[in-house]
């Protein structure tokens, strides 16, 4: 570590952050772990936010970044989320997020994209990290104005199955005509 900030010193300032990615995803096939991050596409419908669509993203490894542009790959939030482990134990299988554990990472993400004003659809990513009880932890990573993949992305009406449907989310339309509405109101 400490010759890691030694070099970050001789190239100028730097950010120093906890790692908060204490799940990784197992690939079924070929038993490797790759590192995991999460999109949700989170829409305004004209009354809140709410996640509606999704997808993962898969790093080449454990230790390059889950992006494509870093040699990762998407796979559906199912697929992901049926293959966590935990980062410093991979033997341990975590099992994915019951029904109420997804409403609660839900509320998460539809608060921090309350957060971002006018944002009719935001990109949030998230890192899994561990709860004290050894249960997945939503962290929010940054959020994306102008989320890529929407095309790779899986409708969700609750926890990620199996039979989710491509799409962004039809509740993007209906914040579109909120929209519509309240400027038609305001004139």
């Amino acid at each position: 570590m400490e010759s890691a900030l030694a070099e970050c010193g001789h190239h100028g300032a730097a950010l120093v952050q906890q790692r908060r990615d204490g799940v990784a995803y197992r690939d079924p096939q070929s038993g490797r772990h790759h590192t995991l991050a999460l999109r949700l596409n989170v829409v305004y419908d004209g009354r809140r936010h709410r996640p509606a669509s999704g997808y993962a993203q898969i790093g080449r490894d454990v230790s390059t970044p889950a992006a494509c542009g870093r040699g990762g790959h998407i796979v559906s939030l199912h697929q992901a989320l049926s293959g966590l482990v935990a980062r410093h134990d991979p033997e341990l299988r975590i099992a994915p997020p019951e029904a109420g554990e997804w409403q609660a990472w839900a509320r998460q993400v539809e608060l921090a994209a309350g957060s971002l004003q006018g944002l009719g659809l935001v990109g949030l990513d998230l890192l899994l990290d561990l709860d004290d009880d050894g249960r997945p932890l939503p962290v929010v990573l940054e959020a994306n104005p102008r989320p890529a993949g929407l095309c790779r992305s899986r409708l969700l009406s609750g926890p990620p199955s199996p039979h989710d449907p491509i799409g962004v989310g039809v509740e993007l339309w209906d914040g579109v005509a909120a929209l519509i509405s309240h400027r038609g109101r305001a004139r």
